[in-house]
């Protein structure tokens, strides 16, 4: 599976954070994502994943808890590096990094893990 292939299996925008978790021993950081699966052409349910992201390079969060985790826009993307860069409170709405970009997790490896556990390396 690749970033596409999670763009057209489910929408990720005006979602919600339901948790993040670090570990900093193993450069780990999950994190939990109330957002909707596609069924089938404009028709959607509300679905929870997991992104975990592995060799964790940084992680950018600032956060003053005014939306309850809710968020709108996302960036989400392999970089050219190999990096895989996820803001959920991205600066403006290119789809492309920006450095007045917000909660910001960047790692070499990265699984999304769908509701019934099933795992997904994505490429």
């Amino acid at each position: 599976m690749n970033i596409e292939d999670i763009y057209t299996n489910y929408a990720l925008n005006d979602g919600k954070i339901i948790s993040l978790q670090l570990d900093y021993k193993l450069k780990k950081l999950i994190v939990t994502l109330q957002v909707r699966r596609l069924l089938a052409k404009d028709k959607f349910e509300p679905c929870t994943i997991e992104l975990e992201f592995l060799n964790v390079n940084e992680v950018n969060y600032f956060e003053d808890f005014p939306t309850n985790g809710g968020y709108t826009d996302i960036t989400f993307l392999k970089l050219e590096d190999s990096i895989f860069y996820l803001s959920l409170d991205p600066n403006g709405n290119s789809g492309l990094p920006n450095a007045e970009d917000n909660l910001v997790i960047k790692g070499e490896m990265l699984t999304l893990i769908d509701e019934s556990a099933v795992r997904h390396s994505i490429k």
